[in-house]
């Protein structure tokens, strides 16, 4: 895992150390294993997914625990088992059977207005206040994500 530190920020190794740390859980409990769980089989990938579907994960999570399982294998240029047909289909089953609703509201502008004046109270500095109001203004109407304006 220590591949993963030296490409990947804080937020991102912690977000593939989870289903890391899952999958291992799942390898020794489930599966009884010991031993070296990488690379992962097709096999024993395939039974993880049935076994989060089971666990009633949403379809997006899953998505997101297999490309962290999957990232480690192209570092390591060995054949990637998440790219296997049987493994495509059933995660594009999983999505189908479970999908995943987005229940977030959009921002309106009323809204914008309300978290732009409450930078006043969050900010202490005149500066960082304009710029975070600016910084949010330009994303409302320039429909940014975060990653597109940082």
């Amino acid at each position: 895992m220590l591949l993963l530190g030296a490409s990947l920020s804080t937020t991102s190794l912690n977000t593939y150390r989870g289903p890391w740390h899952l999958f291992r859980q799942f390898y020794s409990d489930r599966l009884h294993l010991q031993g070296p769980i990488f690379p992962i089989s097709t096999e024993h990938l395939a039974l993880f997914i049935a076994y989060l579907a089971e666990q009633k994960y949403a379809a997006s999570t899953v998505l997101t625990y297999i490309s962290a399982l999957s990232f480690p294998h192209r570092l390591a240029s060995l054949p990637d088992p998440t790219k296997i047909d049987m493994i495509q289909l059933a995660l594009r089953g999983y999505s189908k059977l479970n999908p995943s609703h987005d229940t977030r509201l959009p921002i309106s502008l009323p809204l914008l207005e309300k978290i732009i004046s409450a930078c006043d109270h969050t900010q202490s500095s005149v500066y960082s206040r304009k710029m975070t109001q600016a910084m949010y203004a330009m994303a409302f109407f320039a429909a940014l994500r975060v990653g597109e304006i940082t």
